[in-house]
């Protein structure tokens, strides 16, 4: 009786489960060549006119630069073992092996024990799902905030500043990753939905969020344009999203992860980062997550008068028409005093609301199907 559209996203970074095995540098004596023999014919007086004026002394390493195959560029050095996810690498740069920073891949083992690893440059630890576990409501260790809490973002001034409908308090901090995304416009302006990126969070001051470096993309209401952003009909529902960091990440059996339901505004997506990622029997999962139906018919005397709503789509909510609303297919057309409570799967008789029922939709002409997009 109504039309249905579905939005569901699911963001998944980092989860590379290869272990990058970080070779030492082996380190030794200066290379022992021809000339450096130390023995008494080697060290005549300085005074002896034979000898080059001011050469090297002999019995010394040469003070050149060092050979070659004594510095090896792109080598995990170890100058660092506190903070095992920003170990350097060499660089040879001057001649001389110098440790340079640089981050492991995402995955990347470290710590003692066996179950932690990098991503983004910090090594965590082990965050195992049991039961359901809403990103968007939840908090995995317990604290005052959801992993992946969500804003609706009100406007974007320039290229490094967010402001937020809401401020998020301590919710969100500098060093967080953060998606930034266009769930919905509004009429024909669409062009920017699913316009997304990753970002970092530099500052935090009320409702403004700062960025470390500059957005590369638009979110409003035109091509390159940041306009019409903010809460409400004929706005674009731009949402900022933090993107939970675990070290190693399992789903354990008949586990789910998930997020809040689009409303409107934000919800609909589960964003997350790990260094790697286990699915045992569990699942993460946006079904039922994305664009809401079409509302049905509200007849008290259980009758087909009124033509039902198209699906929520890109393009915002649905209107009560056949015709179909982007994605989201239309309603059904009205069948004047039809009565379809007695071959309906929602009758509240017995034998009805089981599987294999007949459909509400009875003889009543459907809409349009919806079209595809986003392919």
């Amino acid at each position: 009786m109504r039309g249905v559209a579905s939005l569901t996203a699911v963001l998944l970074l980092g989860g590379c489960s290869a272990i990058l095995n970080l070779g030492e540098l082996q380190g030794g004596a200066p290379d022992g060549g021809e000339g450096l023999d130390a023995g008494p014919d080697a060290a005549p007086s300085l005074s002896d006119a034979s000898l080059p004026d001011a050469g090297p002394d002999a019995s010394l390493p040469d003070a050149g630069p060092i050979d070659a195959g004594s510095c090896t560029p792109g080598v995990a050095c170890t100058d660092n073992p506190g903070a095992p996810c920003m170990r350097g690498e060499i660089s040879c740069d001057t001649g001389a092996p110098v440790c340079t920073d640089a981050s492991p891949a995402d995955g990347t083992a470290c710590g003692a024990g066996a179950d932690s690893a990098c991503v983004l440059g910090e090594c965590l630890g082990t965050t195992i799902i049991s039961g359901e576990t809403n990103l968007g409501a939840d908090s995995t260790i317990g604290g005052a905030c959801a992993d992946g809490v969500s804003y609706g973002v009100s406007s974007l001034p320039d290229a490094t500043t967010i402001n937020l409908a809401t401020a998020p308090g301590s919710c969100l901090a500098a060093g967080d990753e953060v998606l930034l995304i266009n769930l919905q416009g509004a009429g024909a302006a669409v062009d920017n939905v699913g316009n997304w990126e990753l970002l970092r969070v530099a500052s935090v001051s009320g409702v403004t969020v700062t960025v470390a470096t500059g957005r590369t993309r638009s979110y409003g209401s035109a091509t390159g344009s940041d306009s019409g952003i903010g809460a409400g009909e004929g706005r674009q529902h731009v949402a900022l999203i933090r993107v939970p960091r675990y070290g190693q990440l399992r789903i354990g059996l008949g586990a789910t992860l998930t997020a809040n339901p689009f409303d409107g505004q934000v919800g609909g997506v589960v964003a997350l980062r790990a260094g790697t990622l286990e699915v045992n029997g569990g699942e993460i999962s946006a079904a039922g997550l994305g664009y809401r139906n079409g509302r049905g018919s509200i007849d008290q005397l259980c009758r087909h008068t009124v033509t039902t709503e198209s699906g929520e789509s890109i393009s915002g909510l649905g209107s009560q028409t056949t015709g179909r609303n982007h994605g989201a297919p239309g309603g059904f057309l009205e069948l004047t005093f039809e009565d379809f409570n007695g071959y309906n799967s929602i009758a509240a008789t017995p034998g009805h609301s089981r599987p294999g029922e007949v459909g509400a939709g009875g003889a009543r002409t459907p809409g349009e199907p919806g079209l595809a997009y986003g392919v």
